[in-house]
């Protein structure tokens, strides 16, 4: 999207935005807006998470032991904060 705009605008083909043409510019922007978003949204989105999860992850009693004391509340889902944060900085960087 930001390539589109930028194209939309920039006819000289020179200076600053010259950059957003090129695919390692935009992929490294891309890594940084998805962490970004990861670190911002993180803390809420953990939190939302354990209000709707109260037990949190269901843990296997032949497991080992520590895991009772390790892992009892932890939420699960965490991974859709990767694939979200992933997903709009590609919408917003790569296409």
């Amino acid at each position: 999207m930001l390539y589109n705009l930028i194209a939309i605008h920039d006819t000289t083909h020179g200076g600053f935005f010259n950059l957003f043409h090129y695919l390692t510019f935009r992929s490294g922007g891309a890594c940084l807006t998805a962490f970004v978003i990861s670190l911002v949204f993180g803390r809420p989105f953990i939190a939302q998470l354990k209000r709707i999860q109260r037990e949190g992850q269901p843990i296997r009693t032949l497991g080992p032991e520590r895991h009772i004391l390790e892992k009892a509340g932890t939420p699960t889902m965490g991974g859709m904060l990767i694939l979200i944060a992933l997903f709009v900085s590609t919408l917003l960087w790569l296409i």
